[in-house]
């Protein structure tokens, strides 16, 4: 299902917000949890859309706020947002 496979993908992004090395982060990424590997294809997308346009996706976000600073974004609303 699409939408597990979106719920995979945000994790992993949000977990990017706390974890510095790459290494680490894929131990963590639960993508054996989708059955259908067309799920698994498209977690992976998603992911790597994410980090391959990160600084412009966080530009973006931060153009778009008001008297708000992006280290102020809760870190879970920054991972949706992101998404």
């Amino acid at each position: 299902m699409r939408a597990l496979a979106r719920e995979v993908a945000f994790k992993k992004i949000y977990e990017s917000m706390f974890i510095s090395n790459q290494d680490d982060l894929d131990e963590f990424f639960a993508i054996d949890s989708l059955t259908k590997q067309e799920d698994k294809d498209f977690a992976l997308a998603l992911t790597d859309l994410y980090f391959a346009n990160k600084q412009q996706i966080d530009d973006l976000i931060e153009g778009n706020l008001v008297d708000y600073s992006l280290d102020r974004i809760y870190k879970i609303d920054r991972a949706i947002i992101s998404l």
